[in-house]
């Protein structure tokens, strides 16, 4: 777990200046994956691939690769199936 340094506040069991980094935005309303959560800068979050694990973040190493990621997937009606994180999570539904 990790551990707050000297005056720095906990929020959720994290140092507050960890979450600051990951306030989601919600513009990708054309997502139709039924997974998709939320984008936040480089990253797209979904919903977690474990019954245990709340979500699931993908970190690109830029915003145009996320988009490029983002637009084979989780904004592509033919598409959102073939995503690794879609068939992670989907299985995990199939299994139950």
């Amino acid at each position: 777990m990790a551990e707050a340094k000297q005056g720095e506040k906990m929020t959720q069991g994290r140092p507050e200046g960890l979450l600051s980094n990951l306030r989601p935005n919600y513009k990708s309303k054309s997502a139709v994956c039924p997974f998709f959560s939320f984008t936040v800068r480089d990253s797209v979050g979904c919903e977690g691939v474990l019954d245990d694990v709340h979500k699931t973040i993908i970190m690109f190493t830029s915003v145009d690769k996320r988009d490029m990621f983002m637009g084979c997937f989780c904004t592509n009606m033919d598409g959102y199936e073939g995503c690794p994180v879609y068939e992670a999570i989907y299985k995990k539904y199939k299994e139950e």
